[in-house]
């Protein structure tokens, strides 16, 4: 676009002239952008949230999560971990930022409801990309009964076969869709693209992101004070990898950008 041009547009009504330039030049009406980008045109959603009697800024109401959709298939995640709450559960993530932290939330969420979590992230180089047999006999040697993957998993079919032959039992979490001769049989398995979500194109950790502030939903926990200041980091956490995985920045991607950048800067 000439820069130039920007001094002859007349902006719409709530938008800058940039943002009106730029949908005039690829003929983006209004209401169709609108569509796409709700919450630029909300101005209440955030004003909300701020600094609350901490150094860190807490949620002050949850009109954000109520932004938040739940996933397909949540049960299997609520039901797995109240079968296997008084044992230990390895998380099983990957090496890149979406898996780190898609670990990371998912083990910040359970340690924080009680649970006994290890967790095993493959290296790069030596264990390549996704869960392996090996992967499983670390989570043995860490003292784990059970397995929930993140960011990986979809197509894992050996090495899930291999944790139940060992007695494991396992739960896939993903955002990736498996080719059919690697899809893992017999074990639950939570992914947007899979099972088909309506909002499908999220990273893996605002996939364990949104696990976790369901399980909280369904306990009552989010008028507790000391989750309010957890989500706080677990939805940077979320942000940061929807930014990196290059997830679109639309839709729920668009409020985990926007509130959990903005929470921290």
């Amino acid at each position: 676009m000439n820069i130039k041009r920007l001094s002859d547009v007349t902006p719409y009504e709530n938008l800058d002239v940039t943002t009106t330039a730029i949908l005039n030049e690829n003929n983006i009406s209004i209401a169709e952008f609108q569509e796409k980008i709700p919450d630029y045109f909300d101005k209440t959603l955030y004003q909300d949230f701020g600094i609350v009697g901490a150094q860190v800024p807490t949620i002050d109401n949850l009109k954000f999560l109520e932004k938040i959709s739940p996933l397909k298939n949540t049960q299997a995640f609520i039901d797995f971990i109240e079968k296997h709450r008084n044992e230990k559960i390895c998380i099983i993530g990957d090496y890149d930022v979406d898996g780190v932290f898609s670990t990371l939330i998912m083990c910040v969420g359970l340690l924080s409801i009680g649970i006994n979590v290890e967790h095993v992230i493959p290296q790069r180089i030596t264990d390549g990309y996704s869960m392996k047999s090996l992967h499983v006999d670390r989570a043995i040697e860490k003292g784990a009964t059970a397995i929930i993957t993140v960011d990986n998993g979809i197509g894992t079919k050996e090495a899930v076969d291999y944790a139940l032959e060992k007695g494991l039992s396992v739960l896939i979490t993903d955002h990736h869709l498996p080719t059919e001769d690697c899809l893992p049989q017999g074990v639950d398995i939570i992914d947007p693209k899979y099972n088909g979500d309506e909002f499908s194109d999220i990273c893996g950790a605002a996939v364990a992101f949104k696990l976790i502030i369901e399980y909280y939903k369904r306990n009552n926990m989010l008028g507790s004070s000391k989750i309010k200041l957890l989500l706080n980091e677990l939805i940077f956490y979320a942000a940061c990898a929807t930014m990196t995985d290059n997830m679109p920045a639309i839709g729920e991607n668009r409020f985990l950008l926007r509130q959990g950048l903005q929470v921290h800067l």
